[in-house]
Formats: structure tokens, sequence, C-alpha cells
């Protein structure tokens, strides 16, 4: 019976480094097994399924880099004096458990099975890395299960309690935790000094620091709607000297932004997830760094290029210098899978629909229609006409420009919801309200 139950499996006992996986592994899990059997003993006592399925499924579907179980081992031979080689495969191997729950679909318990066959395989064939732990036990990852929510909902979160915040600095500081994966502690070391003097006209500006909790070097970069905030503190802040601490005394800044991130994580929780009301918090304001690096391993950024980004304590390699091309290439990966497309093209679309929509909605508005189709139509000598259309116009381009102040200062729900432009311009109340504020609609129409 475990004969025929295995017989798929029996072409890959020809593998030296499946002989040693299977000699080792059922040994250890299988105590009834005297320490004399043979191998055959060994394989017959067991469902060879539960043991290769996990390498089978990386060899045959997650990568194409190897063939066959002994191309892995031969594979590690010829990198093992190569930090940067090194560190890439245990990337591509520490990726494995994301791509089966995402891509492949398998539960938790499934993957994590898989997961831990392929490293047993690699253990036994004297491939000894540190890989995180994949076992959600956190009470946190505990309530996030039982409450349904997974990753693409707390990615959602993340925009959703910026949209809450009213304080311009909170709004700073979670904007740069989203993009960066930075913890909130790193953020609060840097001083006016250090980013006065950046060349803010870059589209992309390079940060350096270190990381108080491991005192490891990282570099990330700002850009879009951070840089944008920099900014405008910067010019706020104009007289505060260079060693000034930008928002305030790091020690007491962390609890002061804990404080006021809670209130408005509650109140979106109030507003967006009723249902949540009772539960401990599931979104804390450290799960940006938490997104960025789940983000990174989905993308399977090099992992010595992860480590530098959120300046994670590695005792596998030895870190590298990584080109600033190289950094910014991975960079802007995580910020397309977090916004969709770059957040500077989602800027100018925004832009170019906000005018589009609006001249459109302007020329299909009742009186307005009936004036166009009128100017549309003036010959020469219609010169108050051609006067009325002059007017027109520049009714549109004031209440364009009126509306891309306001309704771009709310990037966040732009971002998110792309049915908000739609929904602006179909209110009628909303076009006319712009134009009375700019004191020309009574005097035109």
């Amino acid at each position: 019976m475990a004969r025929q139950r295995n017989a798929k499996w029996l072409g890959w006992l020809n593998f030296l480094s499946i002989k040693n996986y299977l000699n080792g592994s059922i040994q250890s899990k299988s105590s009834k097994i005297g320490s004399n059997a043979t191998l055959e003993e060994k394989c017959d006592s067991v469902n060879l399924t539960n043991y290769l399925k996990g390498v089978e499924v990386f060899l045959k579907e997650y990568t194409n880099e190897f063939n066959e179980p002994s191309e892995i081992i031969d594979h590690y031979k010829e990198i093992r004096d190569n930090d940067e080689a090194l560190a890439r495969f245990k990337q591509l191997v520490e990726n494995y458990i994301v791509w089966l729950k995402e891509t492949k679909g398998l539960s938790a318990n499934t993957s994590q099975n898989y997961q831990a066959h392929l490293r047993g395989f690699l253990k036994w064939n004297n491939i000894i890395f540190k890989f995180r732990n994949y076992n959600e036990t956190s009470e946190r990852a505990k309530e996030r299960r039982k409450l349904g929510i997974d990753f693409k909902a707390l990615k959602e979160m993340s925009f959703k309690v910026i949209g809450y915040v009213n304080d311009f600095d909170l709004k700073l500081l979670l904007r740069w935790l989203q993009i960066s994966g930075l913890g909130s502690r790193e953020i609060f070391k840097q001083t006016f000094g250090d980013l006065r003097y950046k060349d803010l006209d870059q589209q992309f500006v390079r940060i350096d620091g270190d990381r108080e909790k491991t005192g490891i070097d990282f570099t990330t970069f700002v850009y879009g709607y951070v840089k944008d905030d920099i900014q405008k503190h910067l010019k706020l802040n104009k007289d505060r000297a260079d060693d000034e601490f930008i928002f305030g005394d790091p020690k007491s800044s962390y609890q002061n932004f804990q404080r006021r991130y809670k209130r408005a994580y509650k109140t979106m929780i109030d507003e967006e997830y009723p249902q949540f009301k009772e539960s401990k918090p599931v979104f804390t304001m450290h799960g940006y760094r938490g997104i960025f690096e789940t983000i990174c391993r989905m993308l399977r950024v090099p992992k010595h290029i992860e480590e530098v980004f959120v300046a994670h304590l590695s005792d596998n390699i030895t870190r590298a210098y990584v080109l600033e091309s190289e950094l910014l290439e991975n960079f802007k990966l995580v910020q397309e899978e977090l916004f969709g497309v770059r957040e500077s093209d989602t800027r100018e679309q925004i832009e170019r629909e906000i005018i589009q929509n609006l001249t459109n909605a302007l020329m299909d508005k009742g009186k307005r229609k009936t004036i166009f189709n009128k100017c549309k139509d003036a010959t020469a000598d219609e010169i108050e006409a051609i006067s009325l259309e002059y007017k027109m116009n520049y009714l549109i381009e004031s209440i364009i420009d009126e509306a891309k102040k306001e309704i771009i200062e709310n990037p966040d729900k732009l971002i998110q919801n792309e049915n908000f432009i739609n929904a602006l311009i179909q209110n009628d109340n909303f076009i006319e309200n712009l134009a009375k504020k700019i004191g020309k609609i009574n005097r035109i129409i």
C-alpha cells in the first residue's frame, strides 16, 4: 500500500539531495522508525507527498531557475561565497510562502507546510539560513484573522486613516511612513538641517539616516505629496535652527503622535468599519512599516535592498554598496504597488480628468449649454455673442482653477476613489458654489 501511495515520488529517490533530506527529516518526525531503518523502510512508513510536494511546486510552478532538486544544491555551492547572490537566493526562498498564499491561493496552513518542507530540504543538505517566522502568533494577527482582515484590507485602511487626519504634522508623518516603510522614530530624528539643504526640486529626494533600534543605516526617498508637505513645513518653520528636530523632541513626539493617530483611527473605524468598533486596534501607526515590508516581499525586492530601505539587522549577509539607481528602481516598484500607478502620473492624470470633466459639465448645464450653442454658431458681426463666449471661457477657466485647488488638496481621496471626480461633477451645487465663490456667475449668466 505504501509503495503504491508513493509511486509518484520514487523517481525522486535517485537524487542524493532528496535522499539526504528524507533520511534526516522522516527520522526526526517519526519516532516509531528505528534509527537503523533503511531509507526504503523510512519512505514506506510515511506519505512522501507530505514531504516532497512543497519542493515539487517550488521547482515546477514557482521558479524557472531550477529543473531538478539537485540543481538547487549545486546553485548554492556556486554562490556561497557571493553575499549578494546568497541574499537573492534567500529572498527567493523566503518569498515562496507569500506566492503560495497570494498567487496560488493556498491556505495559510498548507502554505506554511510547503515552505517548512522546502526549508527542511535545504537544511538537511547543509544550506542553513535564518528565515523569518511565518507563524502569525501575535495577538493582533490573531484578531485580524478572526475579523477576516487580509493584506488588501490593511492597505486600504492605511489610506483611509490618512483621510481622517486634519492635523498637518500628523498627515505628513503618516504619508512619510506610508511611502518609506521607516519606523516613526527614524522620522522623528530628522532635523531641519537634514532637510533644509536637500535639493527639493528633484522628483525623488534621497534621505539617509540610521535606525535607532538596530543602529543600521537606511536610505529612502521622498517625493510627490510628501516632498510638497516637507517644503511647506520648512517654510512654516523657516526661523527654526538647523539642529532642531522637525517634529519636536523625539522622546515626547512618539507618544504625542500616537495619541493623535489613535483619535483619527477611531473616527475612521466608527465611520468606515463599524463592525470593528468593539475590537482591539487592528492597524497601528507602525503598521505602515509592515505594509511596506510585505510589498517588498511580494515584489521580490532583493533582500539586501529591502534592508537598506528599512534598516533591518541581518546576520546572513555583509551589506554591500548599492547603487542609487538600484535603490530608486526598487523604491518606485513599491510605490506602484501602493498607489496603483506612480504618484506623479496619478496627479497629472487627475488634473487632466478634472479639466476635461468640469469643462464638459459646465458646457452641458441648462443656460450655459444654450449660450455655448449660440456662440458656436456666431458670425463675425455678432460681437456681443463673441464677447459672451470669451466671458464664458474665462468663467470655465476660473472655476476649473478653483476646483483644482480644492480637490487636489485631498489627493488621498482621489487616489483611493476612482469615482470621486465624477461624483463631484454630477453635483450641480458643487459647480454653482465654486462659480459663486469667485463672484462671476451672477454677472455672466
